[in-house]
C-alpha cells in the first residue's frame, strides 16, 4: 500500500476539495492500493476548516489544514506561507511515510519545487495534478499580462514541476498538446488524463423530488426551469445568460432560471432589474443538489470563448447527465467538442454570445421529451466517479 499526499492551496469558501477530489482518495483508498492524506493550504475560517475535516473523518480521510496568513496584508502572508509551507510539506512526508506526493496547481508546486531535491533522495514519487490551464485561465480573466513578469514566474514554477514529475495529470487531451508544445523536452508518456467524476448513486434523476422542489419555487409543472449549479465569475457567461433568458421570455413569457451556488454576488450585480423575479438563487448543501437538479428542464454550462478553456473538463456536465437533463453547452472546453457532438440531448455552442434564441427553442420543441435514462446512461460512461477513480489508480500505479 502506498501513501498518498495530495496538497491544495485554496480560498475560504471553495467546496470543490469535499465535492471531487474526497469521494476520488477515497476511492482509491477502497481499493486497498492506497492511504490517501490531504494537506490543504487556506485562509478558511476555523468553523470551515472544521466542517471539511469532519467530512474527511467521515471516509476515513486523514485530513491536515494549514492556515495561509492574512497578516500584514494578504499578499505578504502569501509569501510568508509559502516560504513556510515547504518545510510544513518536507515535515508531513517524513511523520507519515509519505511515498508520493501530488500537488495540485501552481501555489503547491512552488513549495514542492522547494523540497524536490530531498523527495529524489528519498526516492519519493512526484505526480503534479495539472488540472486546467490557471495561468493561462488568469491571462484570459483575470487581467494578467501575458509575459509580463509575474506569468514569467508562474510558468517558470509551472515548468520546473512538470520537468521534476514523474507522472502529470490532466483534464483533457487538448491540454497535453498545450504543454507538450510549451515545454518540448516533456515526454507524453508522462501524461495521463484524468476525469472528474460525481457519485452515480448521489447523482440521478428523483422523480418524487422534482414535483416538490418545483412547488417549493413556485415553478409549475408545466413550466421549464433552466439550472445552473457551480461558480460564477468572468469566465462564465452570465450576462450572455441573461441576455438568452430575457429574449425568450420576451417571445414565450415562459421559462425561470435556478442558480446552485456558494457565492452569488457576483451575478446578482449583473442581473438585469426585470429578470430578478425569474431567477432564483440558492446556496445549499452539496447533498441537495443532485434533488434540485432533478426538478430542472435544461442544465446550462456556458463558458466564454478563451485559449485557457482546452484545459478543462467541466464537472457540472456530469452531474446534469448523471441526472438525466439535456444541456445547453459550451463546446470549447477541454475535449467537449468530440465528446458532445453525436448527442442529441445537447444544443452546442462556440460562443454563448451569438446563440440564436429561436434555434435553441426549435430544438427544444422538437426533441422533448427527452429521454432522462438515454442521458444518465452517457453520463455512467463518461462522467462517473468510478471512471474517474480508476483513471487516477493507473497514473499512480509505479
Amino acid at each position: 500500500m502506498k501513501n498518498l499526499l495530495f496538497v491544495t492551496w485554496d480560498s475560504d469558501k471553495t467546496n470543490y476539495l469535499e465535492s471531487l477530489f474526497f469521494p476520488i482518495l477515497d476511492g482509491l483508498q477502497n481499493t486497498g492500493e492506497f492511504r490517501c492524506f490531504i494537506l490543504q493550504f487556506s485562509w478558511a475560517s476555523k468553523g470551515e476548516v472544521n466542517r471539511i475535516a469532519a467530512l474527511a473523518d467521515n471516509k476515513s480521510l486523514n485530513y491536515s489544514h494549514f492556515l495561509i496568513s492574512r497578516s500584514p496584508s494578504p499578499s505578504l502572508g502569501v509569501l510568508v506561507t509559502l516560504i513556510r509551507g515547504a518545510s510544513v510539506i518536507k515535515d508531513f512526508v517524513l511523520n507519515n511515510q509519505i511515498d508520493i506526493v501530488m500537488p495540485r496547481s501552481t501555489m503547491p508546486a512552488l513549495m514542492v519545487n522547494q523540497i524536490w531535491s530531498f523527495l529524489k533522495k528519498n526516492n519519493l514519487k512526484l505526480v503534479f495534478d495539472a488540472d486546467g490551464l490557471p495561468i493561462e485561465e488568469r491571462v484570459d480573466f483575470a487581467g494578467m499580462k501575458k509575459g509580463g513578469l509575474p506569468f514569467r514566474f508562474l510558468k517558470w514554477i509551472e515548468k520546473k514541476i512538470m520537468q521534476n514529475a514523474d507522472r502529470i495529470l490532466t483534464r483533457s487531451k487538448k491540454a497535453i498538446t498545450f504543454h507538450l508544445q510549451y515545454n518540448p523536452k516533456l515526454v507524453i508518456s508522462k501524461f495521463f488524463v484524468v476525469g472528474n467524476g460525481r457519485d452515480s448513486q448521489v447523482f440521478n434523476f428523483q422523480k418524487e423530488s422534482r414535483a416538490i422542489i418545483r412547488a417549493k419555487l413556485g415553478v409549475a409543472q408545466d413550466e421549464w426551469l433552466w439550472v445552473y449549479t457551480g461558480s460564477l465569475g468572468p469566465a462564465y457567461a452570465w450576462e450572455e445568460l441573461c441576455g438568452l433568458l430575457s429574449q425568450i421570455r420576451l417571445k414565450f413569457q415562459k421559462g425561470k432560471l435556478l442558480v446552485l451556488c456558494r457565492d452569488d454576488t457576483f451575478a446578482k450585480d449583473r442581473t438585469p432589474k426585470e429578470l430578478i423575479p425569474f431567477i432564483q438563487f440558492l446556496n445549499i448543501p452539496f447533498s441537495a443538489i443532485p434533488s434540485h437538479l432533478s426538478a430542472g428542464d435544461l442544465g446550462i454550462s456556458l463558458r466564454r470563448p478563451a485559449p485557457s478553456l482546452i484545459g478543462l473538463s467541466p464537472i457540472k456536465l456530469g452531474e446534469y447527465f448523471l441526472c438525466g437533463l439535456p444541456v445547453l453547452a459550451s463546446t470549447q472546453p477541454g475535449d467537449s467538442e468530440e465528446l458532445l457532438e453525436s448527442c442529441e440531448f445537447v444544443f452546442p455552442t462556440v460562443d454563448p454570445q451569438n446563440i440564436d434564441d429561436s434555434v435553441l427553442m426549435n430544438w427544444w420543441d422538437s426533441k422533448r421529451p427527452f429521454d432522462r435514462e438515454e442521458i444518465r446512461a452517457f453520463g455512467l460512461n463518461h462522467f462517473s466517479l468510478e471512471k474517474s477513480i480508476e483513471s487516477y489508480r493507473l497514473a499512480l500505479k509505479f
